[in-house]
């Protein structure tokens, strides 16, 4: 028998055990209230058994995970390769789930940076997008303009 079976046995002994003391826990204080006692303080043994149960499950459960991944940046880098770091898969999930939430006739087919996009119909909606993405690029020149050589020209595309 592998050790890691072992602790899912015992992790699901002492969760039951737990379940055991929530269940006495229970019983006793609803005898303690039909009796008429004031004092509803739990008797040391339910809370010993709840605790030792929370003990034992937790080293259980640490001991059978087994062997743990390595969560270092380089070990995640050596699944992908450059392609798949610069595709960008999640905004093409959306654009693919995405067609479902809007009607067809909203947007138009275009393409901008050889990459298929698509473009709203809605004149207000692209004079806020305008909008924004002019804001944006005037606070990039700043920051680009303190940032580079001062021989090296800024590389913003024009709108």
């Amino acid at each position: 028998m592998s050790m890691r079976l072992v602790a899912q046995g015992i992790a699901v002994a002492a969760f039951v055990s737990m379940l055991h003391s929530g269940y006495s826990a229970r019983e006793y204080l609803l005898y303690s209230k039909s009796v008429g006692r004031q004092d509803l303080s739990l008797p040391i043994e339910i809370v010993l058994e709840c605790l030792v149960s929370l003990a034992v499950m937790t080293v259980a459960l640490v001991v059978g995970v087994g062997k743990l991944k390595p969560i270092s940046y380089e070990a995640e880098m050596k699944r992908y390769s450059i392609d798949g770091v610069f595709s960008r898969p999640s905004f093409q999930v959306f654009n693919h789930r995405g067609r479902y939430l809007r009607p067809l006739t909203l947007f138009e087919d275009r393409t901008a940076y050889g990459i298929p996009v698509k473009c709203s119909r809605h004149p207000e909606l692209n004079k806020y997008i305008l909008d924004v993405v002019s804001t944006i690029k005037v606070e990039l020149e700043k920051v680009c303009y303190r940032t580079r050589a001062p021989d090296t020209p800024c590389h913003l595309v024009d709108s």
